[in-house]
């Protein structure tokens, strides 16, 4: 600043309140991750004609400790994404998928891989160490559009690692960015994930139906398996069974529920 300037600061509680609020919200991440109270919720991933489990996607969650409701634990990933915790996180939850997939052999899993994770060596180390060829044939990484949009290079690279080791790749929230179809042909996906805010909205919406079409016809013209996400009624599920979807997740199907082995920090 030059000479002769000044800025005058005022403290607003608004903002003070959020701070507070995210350093909590870090440190109890990160004394999660530390005394291992990192558990996986999974959430069923269903065939839409026959309502069978074809995977669960494991979600991050933080084991209670005494004094803390359950209700007062941040999400997870959102929070650990927005205050730059979300390498460490995304190692321990790719950790416990392969120790659970590893446990039951019938389990199929899929995990979410950050922006960040994408060219993670640490991430990558841990993939390869640990996804054998007895799991990885067994595990499907979800990366966000964005992520593909944010740098297609690594996220080739990515879907490149993944598949030589026998893992799938799926896009998430597919629809929410702007893949092209040359981007989506030349990744070599096996999987797209039909972003919610469209599904939710279709019974309402032509123009997200329209969408909704559109996608899931894309995906079939490059034999690319689909998901659609939130899905809430059986009106939409009808909707989307019709249009040739192949998996639906979402309330309708079930919400995720803790996985059934504890963490040993839980109580």
């Amino acid at each position: 600043m030059a000479r002769g300037f000044f800025r005058l600061y005022e403290r607003k509680p608004a903002r003070e309140r959020l701070r507070r609020a995210n350093q909590r919200a870090a440190e109890e991440i990160v004394r999660a991750i530390w005394d291992d109270r990192i558990c996986l919720a999974l959430q069923p991933v269903v065939d839409i004609a026959t309502r069978q489990i074809v995977f669960h996607e494991a979600l991050a969650r933080i084991a209670p400790v005494p004094g803390i409701a359950a209700k007062d634990m941040p999400h997870v990933a959102e929070a650990a994404e927005r205050l730059g915790l979300i390498g460490a996180l995304d190692r321990q939850v790719l950790a416990l998928a392969i120790r659970a997939l590893r446990r039951d052999p019938a389990l199929r899993l899929s995990v979410n891989v950050s922006p960040l994770s994408v060219a993670d060596h640490g991430w990558q180390q841990v993939f390869a160490a640990e996804a054998t060829a007895d799991i990885a044939p067994r595990l499907i990484l979800e990366l966000t559009e964005s992520a593909v949009v944010q740098d297609l290079d690594a996220a080739r690279s990515f879907v490149r690692l993944a598949r030589e080791r026998g893992a799938q790749v799926a896009i998430d929230d597919f629809g929410a960015g702007s893949t092209s179809f040359r981007n989506l042909r030349s990744l070599g996906v096996d999987m797209v994930k039909i972003d919610g805010s469209f599904v939710r909205n279709m019974e309402r919406s032509p123009d997200d139906r329209a969408f909704v079409r559109a996608l899931i016809q894309l995906a079939r013209q490059l034999q690319i398996t689909t998901v659609a996400e939130w899905v809430q009624s059986e009106d939409v599920a009808r909707y989307l069974r019709a249009e040739g979807c192949d998996l639906i997740q979402g309330e309708l199907t079930g919400l995720a529920a803790p996985y059934a082995v504890p963490c040993t920090a839980a109580v």
